[in-house]
């Protein structure tokens, strides 16, 4: 091997070392920088016929596509579930704990016992004083518990306008990393560089919503959400939100396109086709996932338990129980009842047996034909029946035996008022009676009706009330009266101005008579009520049982699905570190590995320099020897 073969072979050692060198450093360098991959120099022994040289065969970047994607998804589902996590303490901590004094639980008790107090001293003013002062506690703690429930609906589409913008701009910028990997003129240093950068934004977007990554040879990506709606091509798919800005209980996810009651989220392609996101169920993880699920599902349903925790409180109070009266026909017997009085949401209980087996129907009256036909089974278990009580007694017989079928004779009544003398008021009765037969029975039908006033329409009355001091029937038409009613729930004024009321259920009554106070304490202990079925009932929590049964299911369930939630949440974060652990030690740079290399390079380089100087030597020596 001659002596300028010996040189070169020297001089391409010293330009591979340099350019390892240059790796090392800026690896060293790096080693602090988030979403820094390692990178190496492929170095190859080049074999001639005058011996060998080491040659640089390119720059390798550290990553485990497989690794990466695994990354990827978790971070989506991590995400999710600290979102979730995140907003179920904060419902978990409003409900509060029974030990706090200030918990819807503890609450209520106060206001239970106080009104129990009162069962023995109804003729005391300043018993019957603590009782609508707590009453009027109770009704703030409602109103400032669905306040703080659709507070953390407004935050989450507060949240979702952030995440689409940070998810737009992530997209666009990775638009312009892919289009500088494709160009071919992208030198080795700036492609790693490039690279890094789009995994980080990659990241940034899946944390938002699921993507799947398809990696082209070129380095650059596609991104498609896991329900297979394209976000990055060549170019990126927009997402728009329209936000309603003001979120209360009644602002819920439209049936149709649009959905209006909360906001409008879409995914606009490049070619200029929108995707309603919600409508479509594009989304199946990420924070903008569990935002949306926890806005339109599961803060919803916290609502629901609340309304129906108002719901119930009202109802206890203001509630009269007509029992019916023995009623025959031939072989056939049952049970009358006046249902004049009953007004939207008021039910009548019809109890009946076939062949040994109870069963129990509520048949509430529903005057709107849009939630017609209405027949479910509530949370206690049993059956609910819509009926038009609006056209009498005989109406609701028809529509009442359509629904039950042969087992039961139904039929209806119905009688003008006369001005008398005596005066007859109009009634509407209701009949059931059994089918004849020894095999059915008709064991009870009692009419639930709302007294509207506080005096001299039963021994209930309207203690809590909804806006403008009107009563609170649980009316199931439009929307319903008990959506949101937790928010609009409060003390009648007229109790207010005169706690007499609480006592004196007519205008003769002395202020000493225990009758309503022990019927009202009565129905507040006993009286039982159920949830009929909502879009959220897949979630679970349904309520039943009386209020005060209702008010520690709601706070069990929030309390364990908060808990779950922070376990999921701990699970991912597990997982995620795990996984963050491995591409480090895969993909991230070991100082010490890279400073021992850094010795080893510059022994190699120090021995490339020793043969060029040793070669040059030889060189000066020639060419003298060659001049003299």
């Amino acid at each position: 091997m001659g002596l300028s073969t010996t040189l070169s072979n020297a001089l391409s050692g010293l330009s591979t070392v340099q350019d390892s060198l240059d790796v090392v450093s800026r690896n060293i360098s790096n080693s602090g920088t988030p979403g820094y991959n390692q990178e190496s120099l492929s170095v190859t022994d080049q074999t001639g016929t005058s011996g060998n040289s080491a040659v640089d065969s390119g720059l390798t970047r550290a990553f485990d596509q497989s690794l990466q994607s695994y990354f990827t998804s978790e971070t989506s589902d991590s995400a999710y579930s600290n979102v979730t996590s995140s907003y179920l303490n904060q419902v978990q901590s409003y409900l509060g704990t029974p030990s706090d004094t200030s918990s819807l639980s503890s609450v209520y008790n106060t206001f239970e016992s106080s009104l129990s107090a009162l069962t023995a001293s109804p003729d005391d003013y300043s018993t019957r004083a603590t009782v609508v002062s707590n009453a009027q506690t109770l009704a703030s703690a409602l109103n400032g518990l669905t306040g703080d429930i659709q507070g953390l609906r407004q935050q989450t589409n507060q949240q979702i306008t952030s995440d689409v913008n940070t998810v737009n701009a992530s997209l666009q910028s990775l638009v312009t990393v892919n289009q500088q990997l494709q160009s071919l003129g992208t030198d080795p240093t700036a492609r790693a560089a490039l690279e890094d950068q789009r995994d980080q934004l990659v990241t940034q977007v899946a944390g938002i919503v699921d993507v799947n990554v398809t990696y082209n040879n070129d380095g650059s990506v596609s991104l498609a959400t896991r329900s297979g709606v394209s976000l990055l091509g060549q170019q990126a798919s927009t997402f728009s939100f329209t936000p309603n800005t003001n979120i209360t209980a009644n602002s819920q996810v439209s049936n149709g396109s649009g959905n209006s009651g909360v906001g409008t989220l879409t995914l606009t392609a490049p070619n200029g086709t929108s995707l309603d996101v919600v409508q479509n169920n594009v989304l199946q993880s990420g924070e903008l996932a569990g935002l949306l699920d926890l806005r339109d599902n599961t803060l919803v349903q916290a609502q629901n338990q609340l309304d129906t925790v108002a719901g119930s409180l009202a109802q206890s109070f203001s509630t009269n129980q007509t029992a019916g009266t023995a009623a025959t026909s031939g072989s056939a017997s049952g049970f009358s009842v006046d249902v004049s009085n009953v007004q939207p949401g008021n039910s009548v209980t019809l109890s009946y047996s076939v062949g040994g087996q109870s069963q129990t129907v509520n048949v509430v009256d529903v005057t709107d034909s849009s939630k017609l036909p209405m027949d479910y089974v509530d949370s206690n278990g049993n059956r609910t029946v819509g009926v038009d009580f609006s056209g009498g007694a005989a109406s609701v017989a028809t529509q009442l035996q359509t629904a039950l079928g042969g087992s039961v004779q139904v039929s209806g009544v119905d009688t003008a008022a006369s001005a008398g003398p005596p005066a007859v008021p109009a009634s509407a009765v209701l009949t059931v009676l059994n089918n004849g037969t020894s095999n059915t029975a008709v064991n009870s039908l009692v009419a639930q009706t709302t007294s509207t006033g506080t005096q001299d329409g039963g021994l209930g009355f309207s203690l809590f009330v909804d806006n403008d001091n009107t009563a609170y029937t649980g009316s199931l038409d439009g929307q319903g009266q008990q959506l949101g009613f937790a928010g609009r729930i409060s003390v009648n004024a007229d109790v207010v101005a005169n706690n007499d009321l609480l006592v004196e259920n007519t205008t003769t009554t002395p202020i000493g008579d225990v009758a309503r106070v022990n019927y009202v304490y009565g129905q507040l202990d006993s009286q039982t009520y159920g949830q009929p079925p909502s879009n959220t009932s897949g979630l679970g929590g349904s309520l039943s049982g009386t209020v005060s049964n209702m008010i520690s299911q709601m706070a069990d369930f929030q309390g364990a699905a908060a808990a779950s939630a922070q376990t999921d949440s701990a699970n991912h974060s597990d997982t995620m570190g795990a996984i963050t652990t491995q591409m480090t030690s895969e993909n991230g740079v070991n100082v010490n590995d890279q400073m021992a290399q850094l010795v080893q390079l510059q022994a190699a380089y120090s021995a490339n320099a020793h043969v060029v100087s040793v070669v040059q030597d030889l060189f000066n020596t020639l060419e003298q020897a060659m001049g003299s």
